[in-house]
């Protein structure tokens, strides 16, 4: 595939395809409630003016239908990211969502605010992308898989830090991953000889987040959530 596919259309095409619909009602499923109005007003805000662009050309040596459908989907991808990636720096939970509440239950280190931080990587992973391949014109054949694995494992953390319908999961999860911050920071520090001094040890932070998270009754030891633990239960929910 070849970079020049994927080039915007200037002018919308108001005709949706299979491909719009399946990425939309992807998005739809996966949009966190409580969010901007809740899934639905999400997503529309997210959609609108930019899923219906299209390929400025078909490409006159692509036969195969179903590569032609993939062009489409990854621009729409494009188009959908890029103004999400507008959208969220003014976006916030409502007020009596339950996003809301899961904030006041991890004050001072709110809920929405990391999920925010892992939707917005993974956002400018994917816009990273889109300038390579439609801007740049570029399709290397190795170095854009960092990016989208970037994109998939920051994605895929908000996702499995929002999921959960009970609050007390929700919540425990942000420690954990609070745990697992710590845990690399303690690394970075070990790793460097002693030349830069931690203001606190990592058991330290781990001790403050358990007695935070014992104020919403998590008495349980709180652990490091890995990656790879991550993306194996997202997978599986799926």
């Amino acid at each position: 595939m070849t970079a020049s596919r994927v080039r915007r259309s200037a002018q919308p095409d108001p005709a949706p395809t299979a491909a719009d619909a399946r990425l939309r009602g992807n998005m739809m499923k996966r949009a966190p409630e409580g969010w901007q109005g809740g899934r639905a007003r999400w997503i529309e805000d997210a959609w609108r003016g930019t899923s219906l662009e299209r390929l400025d050309r078909e490409p006159d040596d692509v036969t195969d239908p179903r590569e032609l459908e993939r062009l489409r989907e990854l621009h729409g991808l494009f188009s959908a990211v890029n103004h999400l990636r507008d959208q969220l720096p003014n976006s916030s939970p409502d007020p009596g969502s339950s996003l809301k509440g899961d904030d006041a239950k991890t004050d001072p280190h709110q809920l929405s605010h990391l999920a925010k931080g892992h939707i917005g990587v993974a956002l400018d992973q994917i816009h990273a992308l889109d300038n390579l391949v439609t801007k740049a014109e570029s399709l290397h054949p190795f170095a854009t898989f960092p990016l989208i694995r970037a994109a998939v494992e920051n994605a895929a953390t908000a996702l499995w830090l929002m999921q959960p319908a009970n609050r007390v999961e929700r919540v425990t999860r942000r420690w954990r991953l609070a745990v697992a911050d710590s845990d690399y920071s303690k690394n970075f520090h070990t790793a460097m000889g002693g030349k830069l001094k931690e203001q606190t040890t990592h058991a330290e932070r781990v001790d403050g987040y358990q007695k935070l998270a014992a104020k919403s009754g998590i008495t349980d030891k709180l652990t490091k959530a890995t990656t790879t633990t991550i993306m194996r239960e997202v997978d599986a929910s799926l």
